[in-house]
């Protein structure tokens, strides 16, 4: 799936402005350095005395990851990313507006079981709601939110 149309859709259909975008980066994995040191050098690996033992940064292998990246300039003051409550997902807005979800997990189905509590609750009963979500496929509304990129 295209990120761009991702965030196309978050925008016309759930109503988020964002100054974003989704990009791919090229990263050094420093952690590969500690790595290299701990388990190549024992406790030795902080040697006042001599820098031979670190792994220099051209030598470490390149990650890819995602994470976002401004798209347009951001100035001081400006709002980068704008979120209408019904675009959140949470236990009111996914499950006891939805006709089905609210039936099955609803505040009373939450109160009669003890789960009135959302803070504790809220994770595992979001789970489900994504969950029930992704087996309806296209046709749910969260279709294109909750899709995992292959």
């Amino acid at each position: 799936p295209s990120y761009e149309n991702f965030l196309i859709w978050c925008k016309n259909v759930m109503g988020i402005q964002s100054k974003l975008t989704i990009e791919t980066f090229e990263y050094l994995d420093y952690f590969q350095a500690h790595s290299y040191n701990v388990f190549d050098y024992g406790d030795d690996f902080c040697d006042d005395d001599t820098d031979d033992d670190y792994l220099p940064p051209e030598d470490f292998s390149k990650l890819s990851i995602r994470g976002l990246a401004a798209a347009e300039a951001i100035n001081v003051g400006d709002v980068v990313i704008s979120i209408p409550i019904n675009a959140m997902v949470s236990v009111g807005t996914t499950i006891d507006h939805d006709p089905v979800l609210s039936r099955l997990l609803g505040p009373k189905v939450r109160e009669r079981n003890g789960w009135d509590d959302d803070s504790y609750y809220e994770m595992a009963i979001l789970t489900v709601a994504i969950l029930y979500h992704r087996n309806l496929g296209v046709s749910s509304p969260l279709s294109q939110y909750i899709a995992i990129p292959t």
